[in-house]
This record gives C-alpha cells, structure tokens and sequence, in this order.
C-alpha cells in the first residue's frame, strides 16, 4: 500500500513529508482526522475519506468560483440545483448527480482500495462520490 505521507506536500510550506491521524495502519485515508504539517503547523481535516489541501487565509490565491464556495449555501445550491438542473437542460433527459458520479465510477473502474485525485474539486463531489 502506498504511504500518502511520503507523496504529499505542504501546500503551504512545500515541506514533504506529513502526518496523516489515524486510528488504523490499513487506511490510506481514514473516514474523518487530518493531516499535519510539522514544518508550519498548518491542519487540514479529513472528511468522508477526502483530504482536503486547500489553502486557506489568502484569499488572494483564490479564483471568483472559490470564493463563492465559502458563501453559506452557495456550494449545497450548486451541487443540489444548478448542477442537475444544467445536466438535465443539457442532456435532454432527467440528470441527477448520482447518476453522473454513477456514470463516472463507471468510466474510471476505479477500486476502493485505489487512490483517486480530484484537482480543483470545488465541492468535493468527485472526491465524495
């Protein structure tokens, strides 16, 4: 199994190695915990098995879209209406985003025991999915 701690980085300091919490050694990401960076101190949690490495309290690094993710119900708003209404608008048939994340599991056969990376995932919605 890979060692998530030896391939990741800080994106804060670029420091390399880092400490994934967790309860048991056969995880590669556990359910909930978080990564710490000895370096710079900088924590970053782990929900539903996604490590979550974006950088926070510049809001300078950030684009138009990631700022609206920190709005309250801006992201839930999104997932939850805009995203399957456009889907559906698109398609020409009933989209909703189970069906997609369906669809993408489907395409990448990906395995349970495999590490996914979803770049600029916004919402976390590939990376829960």
């Amino acid at each position: 199994m890979i060692d998530l701690a030896n391939v990741l980085r800080c994106p804060i300091c670029n420091a390399i190695r880092l400490e994934i919490k967790k309860q048991f050694d056969n995880e590669l990401l556990p359910e909930r915990g978080e990564v710490i960076c000895h370096q710079c101190g900088e924590r970053f949690p782990i929900r539903d098995h996604v490590l979550d490495l974006t950088q926070r309290g510049d809001s300078r690094l950030l684009t138009i879209a990631g700022l609206s993710n920190d709005l309250p119900f801006l992201p839930w708003g999104y997932e939850n209406v805009w995203r399957p209404r456009s889907l559906t608008l698109l398609s020409g048939e009933i989209f909703p985003v189970e069906r997609e994340i369906g669809l993408l599991n489907d395409w990448m056969n990906s395995q349970p025991t495999e590490l996914i990376i979803d770049l600029g995932s916004s919402t976390d919605l590939y990376a829960r999915g």
